[in-house]
């Protein structure tokens, strides 16, 4: 009987790159990435999954093969699936919390001090 260890929580960064460029065309070929579009990206696909793993508790729940959670949920959206897909787009995880918020770049000018504002939410 062979017995492998396995290492949990890390990876390689040449296996991490790899698996990034296979999921994002974004990050394949020689193009440079700075790091904020890294960043929005991970943040981005870890919203994602959250939302899609909250969606595939709640099927389980209601087919009866996971037992219903302790903390009270919100009745289930009534409507079209498009309505439906809307709500859970609407639906905010922890990412949303810590990562959230509204940026504001403002800029003055050195000669009639006027101020240029451009927000990004």
């Amino acid at each position: 009987m062979t017995s492998h260890k396995k290492r949990v929580g890390t990876i390689g960064p040449k296996k991490f790159v790899l698996k990034l460029k296979e999921e994002n065309m974004m990050f394949r070929g020689l193009t440079q990435q700075d790091a904020h579009e890294f960043l929005n990206y991970t943040i981005n696909e870890i919203s994602d999954l959250l939302r899609r793993d909250e969606e595939r508790v709640a099927e389980l729940v209601e087919q009866g093969k996971l037992p219903p959670p302790d903390e009270p949920q919100a009745p289930p959206p009534i409507g079209s699936a498009a309505e439906r897909a809307a709500s859970a787009q609407k639906k905010r995880t922890w990412v949303h919390e810590v990562f959230g918020g509204v940026l504001t770049n403002e800029t003055r000018c050195l000669n009639c001090e006027c101020i240029t504002s451009r927000y990004a939410r």
